[in-house]
């Protein structure tokens, strides 16, 4: 029957001293496991964790299946090499070990034998050659290709080299063991790479066996030891650090309580002691793969924000004792410039890459509040917020000037009531009451639901921002303060369903209001648009236009996972499909308006909207269709600057909509 001897030619004096080593790796390995726990604990206490089944799918999900590390096609081939390699061998020795312990009860060969023998052997050679082929190319990237983003170090390079000694060794060990025991040759097919060994093996000696079986084992311990140091950190971190994230869904920011501020007389991340427990322990999930910094459009644009890098300079700073000062002051976050600070859209592209699941964008928000309440935001950022502050929209300008864009409309517009018996409310935002470009969207908007017999209201004056841009520049208040009103604006005329041009209103009003007592259904336009198309109630002529791609906007696509509502809008309005630019949906490319930056200065060299308008221009479309009110305008101006003499025309879905009306 298909089996091996457990231990073959090994002595017990050789076995105690072989447990005596594993129980040192296994101490190493634990120290190094739980070394970092103080420093966990060095900051906010973690919350109650509840959802127990949904964080248990989401660890199956990114740190057993690695959904987000295989995106990369060679990078994560690569790494599941690696992983499921070691899991296989580790799953491997452990039958090893119920077949040797359990003998102690049940006899010799009780549990590996027959074909689950030979099934696990042909499995882990299969494993252990992936394994292989995946750390040559790790140590080929490392020491040939060099990806400029990814972390490199020669200990990386030490620790993969090990890893590669061990699993030859293991294959050398296979062989050995094969040539040493000659009745395992009917069956070693099942083991074709060990097969292949033992042929360069036979006469091998019982010494030789031996020696082999201990350089094998000191190469595996070393490994164990060496596991929880540096980078491979991550192994044991990431399950740990996807299990207790929390269930804020992306770019839901954590409110500032007023109670707490005047306990602590802080406000935002003032030092690294106001982390909270998750923050330290997924910052320790870093593996410096660079995904982050490749996907930030200001990092691609030449700005001095390197999302990799704030993760790493924060957790270098956490490693100091809390006592370390400067200039007799405890260490704060003062070592993140305020030009990578600034620098940041909030496009979310970092953290939607990140295969720790860390949350970039969280900390970069929070430093912004602790700046903004210092007063340390100066130049247009400051003076929107200002305007913000005195008229309740960043144009500055009066309440009464809301409903200027509807009075060339055929049909009047009606103002908002609690008994208006309203199907939806539309929620025109500051760029739509303001903004002229945004005025034509809003204006084809209202236009198609008059087409589709919708009954709407508007708000108009009573309307006021809904204080994206001050939560995301880190005026926390002031966001407050607009939501509260908003909030008792919206629950007095009882509103339901809200429709909005703007992904940014969209995301306040459905996915952040709600931490203040405002629960809505909300829908981005072209959600509501496709529907009545669906249904029947809005006819469509679509359009012979020459050619058309699509923008996705970050806070549609990639915050709020709205990619398909657009596309639908734009099929039933045209005849030619849609051409797709290089990044599309979730891995849209940022115009560069969020975050606040709609309203700051920057360089034309700098500009993330210029890359963008590229990609779009070289699918070769006439027109550009986009589903955001800061798109439109930062696209039709990067599209201008770089689209030479016939730019592409830059339209909202909801313009190409209103010409297919019959």
């Amino acid at each position: 029957m298909p089996t091996r001897k457990i231990l073959l030619h090994i002595t017990s004096g050789q076995q105690v001293v072989f447990y005596l080593l594993a129980l040192v790796a296994m101490a190493v390995c634990a120290y190094g496991i739980f070394r970092r726990w103080k420093a966990w604990r060095g900051g906010k206490p973690l919350p109650p964790v509840t959802n127990w089944p949904g964080r248990i799918r989401n660890v199956l999900d990114q740190a057993l299946a690695q959904r987000r590390v295989r995106r990369r096609r060679l990078a994560g081939g690569m790494h599941a090499g690696i992983f499921y390699g070691f899991l296989a061998l580790f799953i491997g020795t452990t039958i090893v070990g119920i077949e040797h312990y359990g003998a102690l009860l049940f006899g010799e060969h009780w549990f590996y034998k027959g074909a689950f023998y030979l099934l696990v052997k042909a499995a882990l050679d299969c494993f252990g050659l992936g394994l292989l082929i995946a750390l040559c190319v790790a140590l080929w990237r490392r020491l040939v290709t060099k990806p400029a983003s990814l972390g490199n170090s020669p200990y990386d390079v030490g620790f993969l080299s090990l890893c590669l000694a061990a699993t030859l060794s293991g294959f050398l060990l296979e062989g050995a063991g094969i040539a040493a025991d000659p009745t395992r040759l009917s069956f070693a097919g099942f083991s074709p790479v060990g097969l292949a060994v033992s042929q360069g093996l036979v006469g091998l000696s019982v010494g030789g066996y031996t020696a082999v079986w201990w350089v094998h084992i000191v190469l595996v311990l070393a490994v164990i030891a060496a596991l929880p140091y540096g980078r491979r950190y991550h192994l044991f971190v990431i399950p740990v650090s996807v299990a207790l994230q929390p269930e804020r869904p992306m770019g839901v920011l954590e409110p500032i309580v007023m109670s707490e501020v005047e306990e602590t007389g802080k406000i935002g991340l003032t030092e690294l002691a106001d982390l909270d427990f998750w923050q330290r322990l997924s910052l320790d999930g870093c593996m410096e793969c660079g995904r982050c910094t490749d996907a930030c459009p200001a990092t691609t644009v030449g700005k001095e924000l390197n999302p990799k890098q704030i993760v790493l300079d924060i957790r270098r700073y956490i490693d100091k004792p809390r006592a370390l000062t400067m200039n007799g002051e405890v260490i704060s976050t003062d070592f993140i410039s305020d030009e990578a600070l600034w620098a940041c859209t909030n496009c979310h592209a970092c953290v939607n890459e990140c295969p720790a699941l860390i949350r970039h964008v969280d900390l970069i928000d929070g430093i912004r509040r602790f700046r903004v309440a210092e007063g340390r935001l100066t130049g247009s950022g400051a003076g929107m917020l200002r305007k913000l502050g005195s008229r309740e929209n960043p144009w500055g300008l009066p309440a009464s000037q809301r409903l200027d864009w509807a009075k060339n409309l055929e049909t009047p517009i009606e103002k908002a009531t609690k008994d208006d018996n309203r199907e939806v409310l539309f929620w025109v935002g500051c760029s739509g009451a303001f903004e002229p470009r945004a005025q034509k969207t809003v204006q084809a908007i209202a236009q198609l639901l008059q087409a589709a017999g919708v009954k709407f209201t508007v708000l108009g004056p009573k309307e006021r921002c809904t204080g994206d841009a001050a939560r995301r520049m880190g005026d926390e208040f002031l966001f407050q303060q607009l939501a509260e009103a908003n909030i008792a604006t919206l629950n007095g005329i009882e509103a339901k369903r809200i429709v909005t041009q703007c992904p940014h209103c969209l995301h306040t009003l459905k996915n952040e209001y709600g931490q203040f007592g405002g629960n809505y259904e909300v829908l981005h336009h072209t959600q509501l648009l496709s529907e009545l198309v669906e249904s029947g109630r809005l006819k469509l002529d679509p359009q012979a236009e020459s050619s058309v791609t699509y923008h996705d906007p970050c806070f549609l696509a990639r915050v709020n996972g709205e990619t398909e509502a657009p596309r639908k809008a734009l099929r039933s309005s045209l005849q030619l499909p849609m051409l797709e630019p290089e990044r599309t949906k979730d891995k849209t490319f940022c115009c560069g308006a969020g975050g606040g930056r709609m309203w700051m200065e920057e360089p034309t060299t700098q500009r993330p909207g210029n890359n963008r308008a590229q990609e779009l221009i070289a699918t070769g479309a006439s027109t550009v269709a986009v589903g955001c009110p800061f798109c439109k305008v930062m696209i039709a101006d990067s599209v201008a600057a770089v689209g030479g003499e016939s730019p592409p025309e830059v339209v909202d879905v909801a313009e190409l909509m209103l010409r297919a009306l019959p």
